[in-house]
Formats: C-alpha cells, sequence, structure tokens
C-alpha cells in the first residue's frame, strides 16, 4: 500500500473521529437537531471522490448505529437511520473532480455551486434514509432523547433545513478563508504538471 493511500486512510479516520465527536452536540434549546457529523464526511468525500468518502460514511455510519442506538429489537430501523442515513454522503464524492478543479483554478464561483449542489443532494439522501427509517419504526431520528420534534414531519423538515444552512455556510466559508483544503496533494483530479506546481506552493 503506498504513502498516498496511507495518508487518505488517516484521513478517513479523522473524519470519522470528528464526525463522532460532532454527533454528540445536543439538540438546539432542546428541540432543532443539526447533524454536524455529516460535514466532515462530506468534506473527505469532495476531496477524495466517492470511494473514499462511502468508506468514511459507512464505517461511521456502523459506529453511529452502536454510539447512537435507535429502534431497539428492529435490525432493519438503525440499519436505514445510521448506515444507509449516512452512508450516501459519499454522493458528495460525484462532485470531487470539479471542485479539486475549480478550487486550484481559483474558480471561486463554480467551487462554490460544486459544493454547494454536492452537499444539497448528500444531506437530502441522508435524511431520505433517516425519514425512512422513522416510518419503518425508529423512535427517534438520533437518539432516544430526541423524539419529541423528530416524530413530527414539521421537526424533521426543520432538522433537514437547519443541517443543510449549517452545512452549507461551514463549507462555503472554507473556500474564502482556506480554499486549498479542497485540494489534497497528490490529489488524482488535477495533471502532472499541476500536481508539480502544487507540491512546491
Amino acid at each position: 500500500m503506498g504513502s498516498k493511500a496511507v495518508k487518505i486512510m488517516l484521513e478517513v479516520l479523522l473524519a470519522i473521529v470528528v464526525a463522532s465527536g460532532l454527533s454528540y452536540i445536543p439538540a438546539i434549546g432542546g428541540n432543532v437537531v443539526i447533524d454536524f457529523a455529516i460535514i466532515p464526511l462530506i468534506l473527505v468525500s469532495l476531496r477524495h471522490g466517492g470511494i473514499w468518502g462511502a468508506i468514511a460514511s459507512i464505517l461511521f455510519g456502523l459506529l453511529h448505529g452502536v454510539l447512537h442506538p435507535s429502534g431497539t429489537g428492529y435490525i432493519v430501523v438503525p440499519f436505514h437511520d445510521s448506515v444507509m442515513g449516512y452512508g450516501f454522503v459519499a454522493f458528495a464524492g460525484f462532485f470531487a473532480r470539479n471542485t479539486v478543479r475549480t478550487a486550484f483554478n481559483a474558480r471561486i464561483s463554480s467551487t462554490v455551486l460544486n459544493v454547494v449542489t454536492a452537499s444539497i443532494i448528500a444531506t437530502f439522501v441522508s435524511y431520505s434514509f433517516h425519514a425512512i427509517a422513522t416510518a419503518i419504526g425508529a423512535p427517534t431520528l438520533f437518539a432516544t432523547e430526541k423524539v419529541a420534534l423528530a416524530s413530527g414531519f414539521l421537526g424533521f423538515s426543520v432538522n433537514f433545513i437547519a443541517t443543510l444552512v449549517v452545512t452549507l455556510v461551514v463549507l462555503v466559508t472554507l473556500i474564502y478563508v482556506k480554499r486549498d483544503i479542497y485540494i489534497p496533494k497528490g490529489t488524482r483530479y488535477l495533471s502532472r504538471k499541476e500536481k508539480s506546481h502544487l507540491l512546491n506552493d
């Protein structure tokens, strides 16, 4: 295994650790649940593509099912709520190539468009699986102490919108304050000449 793969694996593990920590942030005012955990998962998907993003997201989903069990007694519920709900965040990886290239070439508006589109799709798909899990019989979207708001459609919609807004604010802000975070060294999305320039920066 090459050093590049090892570095990416370490980044994947870091994303999982950060996501795990963020998953413990309590609801705002006891009501609105913002899923901060998807932010590092979307970021790693945008940096390295769908495959690495899927590895990070699925592994986190498995871990999430253990850390925040839902639907006790129903294997299919935590599977949809955690594994599927987070695994498909990797859809953001479809925008990795364009995100890396536009960021590298300082095409800010295009980078923003890619990041925003990827975040909307990833968040929507993630919440769709959370909704499926809830419909199947999960007592809650994330943890038993948050059942009150999550049980209602309005509360579910508010959580989705709040999560999407926070995700967009964080990821778009990164474009303006630290654009190179979207450009991993040695990335396969740049040409050899571009990589050489990147390594010399």
